[in-house]
């Protein structure tokens, strides 16, 4: 592959950076400045700038406003999309996919809500706390997954949820309409919600977040992180994932406790 000029991003680092240098290449076609490119965004030429060389990262809108410009069939907002959603390598778009797919998921999360049970308002509060830009539209997404949990076809959920997670709350009120959400949530057929309480022996659960998706038939299990997801591709790992969750299981309260537990953390934080 030709390497890109000194300033400019290399393309084949990844999706983002691929990005910034087609927006430079398209500018280039359309013979604008980046004056007139920054005029047409309304921002400011060191904007155009800083896109172009990987610093800042393109809106959507902006994407959308200058494909219409320069007439390139939204390939600038398609490529932001890709971009976006195989964030940290080609897993996080296959955990999602897997998501969709799924007859049978299995959770265990220690200090985070689960996303497919998370409110808006939790997380709208973690997309800040990460720096993530255009928090709106994550949330949206976000919570655009939920509806697999009680759509046509809906999978079996289980979730264990260390009871640390109910521990730092980003503020009451939100952490209040949060367990609320779980209560609701723990009435449905489908779902199984069982909380580790804070005085259950140590598990090897606390050594990081883990799903397992069956997939026709097929297995599918990830580590889960701050970053994405790693998917666990070999037999021996994902076996000893499966036992993990064995072990998980024999300390995590059962589903009926696990909803009183739920409804007393609710009267304390509405208090």
């Amino acid at each position: 592959m030709p390497r890109p000029p000194a300033d400019l991003p290399d393309p084949g680092e990844d999706l983002w950076a691929s990005l910034a240098a087609l927006l430079r290449l398209l500018r280039g076609l359309a013979a604008w400045s980046q004056e007139q490119t920054a005029d047409e965004c309304n921002v400011e030429r060191q904007t155009v700038g800083a896109w172009e060389k990987g610093r800042n990262r393109i809106a959507r809108e902006h994407c959308r406003k200058l494909d219409i410009a320069w007439r390139t069939g939204g390939v600038l907002e398609a490529q932001r999309h890709y971009a976006e959603t195989y964030e940290g390598g080609p897993v996080i778009g296959d955990y999602i996919k897997d998501e969709k797919a799924a007859r049978i998921i299995r959770m265990v999360t220690n200090n985070v809500i689960p996303g497919l049970f998370q409110t808006g308002a939790y997380a709208r509060a973690l997309f800040k706390a990460r720096g993530i830009q255009e928090i709106d539209e994550e949330v949206r997404k976000w919570l655009a997954r939920q509806a697999i949990i009680s759509g046509r076809g809906a999978p079996n959920i289980t979730a264990f949820i260390d009871q640390a997670a109910f521990l730092h709350p980003p503020a009451p009120e939100v952490m209040a309409e949060q367990v609320g959400k779980l209560i609701d949530l723990a009435g449905l057929s489908n779902v199984k919600l069982r909380i580790i309480e804070e005085g259950a022996p140590w598990h090897i659960g606390l050594d990081g977040d883990l799903t397992i998706f069956s997939v026709n038939g097929t297995r599918r299990a990830y580590i889960t992180g701050q970053l994405g997801a790693q998917a666990i591709t070999g037999a021996n790992s994902a076996d000893r994932l499966e036992a993990h969750w064995e072990d998980i299981s024999e300390i995590a309260l059962p589903s009926d406790r696990s909803l009183q537990l739920l409804q007393m953390i609710a009267k304390e934080l509405t208090r």
